[in-house]
């Protein structure tokens, strides 16, 4: 019997727009499958990796068409970008899908019939502006407030992390084990990811910390490889090993 072969894709493509509708997300890899209207054109079904993808988001995705026997053309992400919503239309669904504590779908629509395009700028800047809005107090403004700033270190850890050359998968356990600690850590200390997050090891942290631009030579770079020499070493059944064959 022949090998089955992988179904064929069409050409690369790149489209923009808002997500419409999260249809299906894996918790433990972020697998997910999305409704994404595009900037000109019909809706369409976007899948892959995609961390921390969210409704009402705009984004920008690269990958290739594929057809599926039940639910027909399908855009298989490679890589995707995302960035904070600039239409009503998009704030008010980002705002009404629960990812910001304190705002459901009916305080979505009332904070931007009242601000409109302004509304990240208020909850930004000028969070005490939302007890302006029924229903809303100084209690939940400030929950709010913070719930959003929490968010936005989110977004930008996971930014930072996927500029620098880190996979989806690794993003997911760097910012399970540091939160929003991540960027600090790995700018000043890239090489604990492999002492302290599982299934990272030295030569994963060790790109990490070259894309970072980190010296070659430093003497994090030395711990961190001697260290990771030994284990190999311990692991071939070695409980000592000669200086000079651990130097080489």
């Amino acid at each position: 019997m022949s090998p089955p072969r992988e179904p064929p894709r069409g050409p690369e493509t790149t489209l923009s727009g808002v997500v419409e509708r999260i249809l299906w997300l894996d918790e433990e890899t972020h697998f997910t499958i999305a409704e994404l209207a595009p900037e000109a054109g019909e809706k369409v079904i976007i899948l892959g990796n995609m961390t921390g993808l969210q409704c009402g988001e705009t984004v920008d995705v690269t990958g290739h068409w594929e057809r599926h026997p039940s639910h027909g053309p399908q855009l298989r992400v490679r890589t995707f970008s995302s960035r904070l919503p600039s239409s009503v239309h998009g704030i008010r669904k980002y705002l009404g899908s629960g990812l910001i504590k304190g705002i459901g779908k009916t305080y979505a629509d009332k904070i931007v019939a009242k601000f409109g395009v302004r509304t990240f700028d208020i909850i930004s800047n000028q969070s005490g502006r939302l007890r302006e809005v029924e229903g809303i107090g100084p209690g939940r403004a400030k929950s709010i407030k913070a719930a959003w700033e929490d968010q936005k270190a989110l977004r930008e850890v996971m930014v930072f992390l996927q500029t620098y050359g880190v996979t989806n998968a690794l993003c997911i356990r760097i910012v399970k084990a540091y939160g929003q600690d991540a960027k600090k850590v790995l700018t000043s200390e890239p090489y604990r990811v492999c002492r302290e997050v599982e299934g990272v090891g030295f030569k994963t942290a060790d790109k990490i910390a070259r894309n970072l631009g980190l010296p070659t030579a430093g003497p994090q770079r030395v711990d961190a490889g001697i260290l990771h020499t030994l284990e190999e070493l311990e692991g071939e059944g070695h409980s000592a090993f000669p200086d000079e064959g651990l130097l080489e």
